[in-house]
């Protein structure tokens, strides 16, 4: 049984350009992120950016499908690859808070 997990984290005055440039050089065709994401398990991973004109703020939203989400999550907390460290630094500065959501598929 797959889990979807989502998360929303709010963006900081200008993160948004700051989040296009991380993807375009260290998300899309990059064979370390793949590793990891392999490695951790997660089958599928969609991120989008989401505006809320009720508040005026905009938020990226992460939706990861895994069959083991405490694996999963173990392994992108705690991984030693390069790419997984610069991540999780660029993920700490770029957010400023964060919540989780989770489904059964």
């Amino acid at each position: 049984m797959c889990a979807n997990y989502c998360f929303i984290a709010s963006i900081l005055p200008g993160g948004i350009e700051l989040m296009k440039k991380w993807n375009e050089e260290n998300i899309v065709n990059n064979k370390e992120h793949d590793a990891v994401f392999m490695t951790a398990g997660i089958s599928r991973e969609q991120v989008w950016i989401q505006h809320m004109p009720q508040q005026n703020q905009d938020f990226v939203v992460a939706s990861y499908e895994t069959s083991d989400p405490e694996q999963s999550f173990k392994v992108l907390a705690t991984s030693k690859e390069p790419w997984a460290k610069i991540s999780r630094t660029f993920e700490e500065c770029a957010w400023i808070r964060y919540c989780t959501i989770s489904t059964s598929a």
